[in-house]
């Protein structure tokens, strides 16, 4: 994956004296600019400014994150047109940019939300099983 760097720039977290039985939850980020820059390191590279939030119904709480991603490819001036004021992405780009902003801000609510006694933002995996064997060699 082409990030080269993820920083949170703010952190927002709210619990609500609200419970529930019942709770849906709902992500939701958006890139908010675009600037296509250089370091002498890493050569060009895309400087994406995003947010990235987190909403429970009914009102439990919300969880908001703002952020700079780093991005950069091989030929970044084949997936970057800069129209004036406008800067256009190809779509594998944009796929690629959402794909590593979406990850990296899970994780970060993931711990957000435990501290906030919030519900976890995505469906952990569980194991449906049936033990076969329910002895096991005592460590020592």
């Amino acid at each position: 994956m082409p990030t080269i760097n993820y920083r949170i720039n703010k952190i927002e977290g709210l619990r609500t004296g609200e419970e529930s039985k019942s709770v849906d939850i709902n992500s939701n980020f958006a890139i908010l600019s675009v600037k296509k820059d250089n370091n002498p390191s890493i050569g060009d590279f895309l400087n994406i400014d995003f947010s990235f939030e987190v909403g429970y119904e009914p009102n439990l709480g919300r969880m908001k994150i703002e952020g700079t991603l780093w991005y950069s490819e091989k030929d970044i001036d084949k997936t970057v047109t800069v129209k004036g004021d406008k800067i256009k992405l190809d779509p594998e780009t944009i796929k690629a940019v959402t794909t590593s902003i979406v990850r990296e801000s899970l994780l970060e609510v993931i711990d957000l939300s435990k501290k906030l006694r919030l519900p976890v933002p995505i469906r952990l995996p569980s194991v449906d099983m049936k033990p076969t064997n329910l002895e096991f060699t005592k460590s020592a």
